[in-house]
């Protein structure tokens, strides 16, 4: 889409800044249009979401962490489910919901992914 027919999207050809595909949505009555700008506005979430940037960060990071361990031999079948499963207990469960949540989700970003380099390292 280009930018000129849209000119309430965000980050449209801009390098090194968050890009919001909006897809025809099926949900809801369609009866009120909303650009995302309003739908972030709406929710408090600002354009440059820190959390959304380092989210995105660290599951490209993990990604390609884990296709390199799943094409390499050496590493078992069960090693590679006990490594997903320390993401997503590292990503998804591991938080105090009685603490602030960006702090506790840096401290665990750090400790899986110092923990697949430190694996990296042996093998």
């Amino acid at each position: 889409m280009a930018s000129e027919a849209a000119p309430d999207n965000i980050g449209l050809g801009r390098p090194n800044e968050i890009q919001y595909i909006l897809n025809g949505a099926t949900c809801g009555s369609l009866k009120k249009k909303q650009t995302a700008r309003e739908w972030l506005d709406k929710f408090g979430i600002p354009v440059e979401d820190e959390f959304f940037i380092k989210w995105n960060e660290t599951v490209f990071k993990l990604i390609t962490t884990m296709q390199r361990y799943e094409g390499k031999g050496g590493i078992t079948n069960r090693t590679l489910e006990m490594l997903w499963s320390a993401i997503y207990q590292s990503l998804y469960i591991d938080y105090d919901i009685h603490q602030e949540f960006y702090p506790q989700f840096e401290v665990n970003v750090t400790k899986i992914l110092g923990t697949l380099d430190k694996l990296e390292h042996l093998s």
